[in-house]
């Protein structure tokens, strides 16, 4: 009920007859008065231009100092993209001729192993013919020995056959050169 009470004398006031300085009633808030409304514009222009200097010049510049601010983030971002993509397409370059030279590398080294396999086999060849030649003069070279000793070995023999044969002791400086007239023979 308290409620009621407030809300019907806020009701009566605002519906009662608005009354004037001069006490004279029959003002209300829809009647248009000229000394009104000029306190209304003065009032309203001397706010503004206080807020002109005070308030407006202030906000402007702190809006030019944050459109310099956002320009400059915008022209920083559109160079740090052009250098992005500077620094992109040099990494591509300087990977194809890191790729390029890579495969040139694996290239020459298989062509210096090849070349390589080529000198060994030839050095392997040429050194298996020199075993194969020194082989042949070493069975040569033994071969002659070993004709040699068996000529000696035939001529002692043929001496000794010789001497049972005769019945006679020859001396040993006559045996060389029967043994060496054999052998010759032989």
């Amino acid at each position: 009920m308290a409620e009621e009470i407030q809300v019907t004398s806020v009701i009566e006031v605002a519906s009662a007859p608005a009354t004037t300085q001069s006490g004279h009633g029959g003002g209300d808030y829809t009647s248009f008065s000229v000394p009104m409304m000029a306190m209304t514009w003065v009032t309203f222009l001397i706010a503004a231009a206080i807020l002109y200097k005070v308030a407006w010049k202030p906000i402007l510049r702190a809006l030019d100092a944050r459109e310099s601010k956002i320009r400059k983030s915008v022209e920083d971002a559109e160079k740090a993209r052009k250098d992005a993509a500077e620094t992109e397409a040099r990494c591509r370059a300087m990977l194809a001729d890191a790729q390029k030279q890579a495969s040139q590398t694996v290239e020459n080294g298989r062509a210096t192993a090849e070349e390589l396999a080529r000198t060994i086999e030839s050095r392997a060849r040429e050194e298996a013919a020199r075993a194969v030649q020194n082989a042949k003069r070493e069975i040569e070279a033994a071969a002659v020995v070993a004709r040699e000793s068996l000529r000696r070995e035939s001529a002692d023999l043929a001496i000794s056959i010789a001497s049972k044969l005769m019945d006679e002791n020859v001396d040993s400086a006559r045996n060389r050169e029967l043994a060496a007239r054999l052998a010759g023979q032989i």
